[in-house]
């Protein structure tokens, strides 16, 4: 973890962190908006109304996998921001493995939750015998994403926490900053 980060977190004027943490946050949620948008259009178009329905009675169990990401993300960032304050690296890194492996843990056993209780769930979210088959394949293909999206989600703060903004946006959105792990 480089210390001229940890030292620009502690020393840099407010302002200048403000900007640079709240864009990349910024710009990472616009696009987490955009791709809900445009998976909405695109189910609306190819199959209609009954998609865009089957969507929206599996959106709730999409939220799980939010909820649980932050979780690691909010719990392993104040970590390592308590560690890299107290100029404890190793321990920082100790935690950021944790929390990978943790959260990896986690996304398979909340895909394997899901999956068990898909059915009464969506029927619980408003889904009608109409809607639960097209709520099952479209939440069938969500869940292989919540493999990725847990656990980048608690690295995606945890790399915030080590004063690298731009690398927890691109962890986030899945594509790979380099330099951000030495």
């Amino acid at each position: 973890m480089p210390t001229d980060n940890i030292t620009e977190m502690g020393e840099a004027p407010i302002g200048r962190l403000l900007v640079k943490f709240s864009l990349p946050s910024i710009a990472m949620m616009v696009v987490n908006g955009l791709y809900n948008m445009i998976d909405r259009v695109f189910i609306g178009q190819g199959i209609g109304t009954d998609g865009i329905a089957a969507v929206t009675a599996a959106f709730p169990l999409m939220l799980v996998a939010v909820a649980v990401g932050g979780l690691f993300g909010v719990g392993s960032s104040t970590l390592i921001s308590i560690a890299l304050g107290s100029r404890r690296e190793e321990e920082a890194r100790s935690v950021l493995g944790q929390a990978f492996l943790a959260s990896s843990l986690a996304a398979v056993m909340v895909v394997g939750a899901i999956h068990l209780v898909m059915t009464p769930v969506l029927r619980l979210l408003g889904a009608t015998d109409g809607l639960l088959p097209l709520a099952r394949n479209y939440l069938s293909i969500v869940l292989v994403g919540f493999l990725f999206q847990i656990p980048s989600m608690g690295i995606g703060g945890s790399l915030r926490s080590q004063g690298r903004p731009r690398a927890a946006m691109l962890t986030v959105g899945g594509l790979p900053d380099l330099e951000a792990f030495p």
